[in-house]
C-alpha cells in the first residue's frame, strides 16, 4: 500500500519515515465515503477471508513445504511483526490520507501478494508473501475501526464497536470453520477464496461509490449518532484501565498466535486430522464471538478491574489445558473459557482506546499494533522455547513443541505479573484524564 505513494519520499528512508508519521496526526480530512452498513459487510468479508488464510497457511505450509513447528512459528513471528509495525503506520495513514484510501489501497496490495503465492508456492515466497499481506491488512483494520465510528448512523460509539466486535468475530470463525472443508477438498483453495473474497470487496466499494455515496454525513462529536461522553466524575474511568487493557491484549494475541502455530501440533495432540482440529479451534473463536455480542448488550463490564485482571490471569490456565491435556471435551471446554476470557480482554482494549481518545483512527492503530505485539512474541517465543531452551536447560527432551509450550507459558506468567505489578505502583492519575 504504502509503495503508492513511495515516489513522494526523500532519498533518506528513515528520515522520511519519521517525517511521515510525525504529520499524520492532522484533523480527519477525508470522511467515510459510505454508508455504516456497507462498512460492516466490508469487515465481515475482511475478517473471513483473512482469518481463513492466516491460520490455515500453517496447514498449507506443513502439507505443501514440509514446515515443522518450529517453522510455523517463525513464520508466525514475521507476520507479527509486521503487524506491529505497519498496524501504527496503517492508523497513521487512514487519519491523513483517507480510511477509504488507505483500505482500498491494502485490499489491492493483499490481493497482489496471495496471487504470487499461488503462482509461486515456495518457502522463500511464503515468507514474502506472509510479510507483503500482512502489512496490507494491518492497514484495513485502523481504517475500518475509525470508518465506523466516524461515519453517521444511530448508533452509539459503544454499540457500534461491540457490533464492529461480532461482526470480525463470527465472520472470522466462519471463515476458519470452512477451511477444514476446503483444505481437504483441495490445499490451494485455501489461498484461492480469500484471493476471491479481496476482488469482491475491490467491486463491492466500487459499485456503491457508482450510486452516488460519496456525499454521506459524519457523525461529529455533537451529533445524536455519538454516545455521550462517560461522565468526569466517575471514579473508575481512568487511563490506567486503556493499559492494563493493552496487556491483556497483547498477552491474549499471545495465546491466540500460539494456538494458531501449534495448531497442526494440538491436533496430531488429540490424534484428529488437520480438517477436524481446524473445526476443534473453532470453539475458541465462536465463544469470542458470542462474548463480544452479549458485551455489546451488557455494558455493566465498562470500567472494572475484578473482570479484567481476573481475565487476564486465568488465560494461562486455559493455555495450559489445551497444551498438556489431550482429551477432546476437555480442550473443547476450555475453548470455550478462554474464548470469553479473550473476548473481554480485546473489547475493552478496543472500547477504552475509543472512550479515552479523540484521534481515533490513530488509536485504532495502536490498538492493531498492541494485539500484534502478540501476534510476534507468541511465536517467536514459541521458536525460542522448541530450538534453544532445551540447549540452555540442558533438557533435550524439551526440544520441540514441548519447549515451544513450556516457554510460551512462562513467558506469559512473566509478563503479565510483572506488568500488572509495575501498572499497580504508578501514580493514580485524575480519573477525568484523556488518552493523548
Amino acid at each position: 500500500m504504502c509503495l503508492t505513494y513511495s515516489n513522494r519520499l526523500p532519498c533518506l528512508p528513515c528520515r522520511a519515515v519519521s517525517a511521515i508519521l510525525s504529520c499524520m496526526t492532522q484533523p480527519l480530512s477525508r470522511p467515510p465515503r459510505l454508508r455504516l452498513g456497507d462498512y460492516y459487510l466490508l469487515e465481515g468479508i475482511n475478517s473471513a477471508g483473512s482469518t481463513l488464510f492466516l491460520l490455515a497457511i500453517y496447514f498449507w505450509a506443513h502439507a505443501r513445504l514440509g514446515f515443522d513447528d518450529a517453522d510455523n512459528l517463525m513464520l508466525g513471528s514475521a507476520q507479527g511483526l509486521t503487524y506491529v509495525v505497519f498496524s501504527i503506520i496503517g492508523g497513521r495513514l487512514a487519519e491523513r490520507l483517507g480510511y477509504d484510501r488507505v483500505f482500498t489501497c491494502a485490499l489491492v496490495v493483499a490481493a497482489f501478494a496471495l496471487t504470487l503465492l499461488l503462482l509461486l508456492p515456495t518457502v522463500p515466497m511464503t515468507y514474502a508473501v506472509i510479510v507483503l499481506y500482512t502489512m496490507a491488512i494491518a492497514c484495513t483494520w485502523p481504517a475500518l475501526e475509525a470508518a465506523i465510528v466516524h461515519v453517521a448512523g444511530r448508533f452509539s460509539t459503544s454499540q457500534r464497536l461491540a457490533f464492529y466486535n461480532v461482526v470480525w468475530a463470527i465472520a472470522g470463525t466462519a471463515g476458519i470453520f470452512i477451511s477444514g472443508s476446503l483444505f481437504h477438498w483441495r490445499e490451494s483453495s485455501v489461498i484461492i477464496l480469500p484471493l476471491l473474497g479481496l476482488l469482491l470487496q475491490l467491486a463491492y466499494i466500487a459499485f456503491r461509490l457508482s450510486r452516488g455515496l460519496s456525499t454521506v454525513p459524519v457523525a461529529t462529536a455533537t451529533a445524536t449518532t455519538e454516545a455521550p461522553a462517560a461522565a468526569p466524575a466517575n471514579p473508575r474511568r481512568s487511563p490506567r484501565f486503556l493499559k492494563a487493557a493493552w496487556l491483556g491484549n497483547m498477552l491474549g494475541y499471545l495465546v491466540v498466535s500460539s494456538i494458531s502455530a501449534l495448531a497442526p501440533h494440538i491436533g496430531q495432540q488429540l490424534q484428529l486430522d488437520a480438517g477436524t482440529s481446524i473445526w476443534v479451534i473453532c470453539t475458541l473463536y465462536l465463544a469470542r464471538s458470542l462474548t463480544f455480542a452479549w458485551l455489546g448488550y451488557w455494558e455493566a463490564w465498562h470500567y472494572r478491574w475484578s473482570l479484567l485482571i481476573g481475565s487476564i490471569l486465568l488465560i494461562p490456565v486455559g493455555l495450559l489445558l489445551v497444551f498438556f491435556v489431550p482429551v477432546v471435551p476437555v480442550v473443547l471446554l476450555t475453548f470455550i473459557a478462554m474464548g470469553w476470557m479473550l473476548g473481554l480482554v480485546y473489547s475493552s482494549s478496543l472500547y477504552y482506546a475509543m472512550d479515552l481518545s479523540d484521534n481515533k483512527g490513530e488509536m485504532g492503530g495502536s490498538h492493531e499494533a498492541i494485539l500484534g505485539g502478540g501476534l510476534l512474541l507468541g511465536p517467536l517465543v514459541g521458536v525460542f522455547g522448541a530450538r534453544w531452551l532445551p540447549k540452555l536447560a540442558g533438557m533435550p527432551a524439551w526440544e520441540g513443541a514441548l519447549g515451544a509450550k513450556l516457554a510460551i507459558l512462562g513467558f506469559y506468567l512473566l509478563v503479565a505479573v510483572t506488568g500488572l505489578l509495575v501498572l499497580w505502583r504508578r501514580p493514580r492519575p485524575t480519573p477525568a484524564a484523556n488518552v493523548a
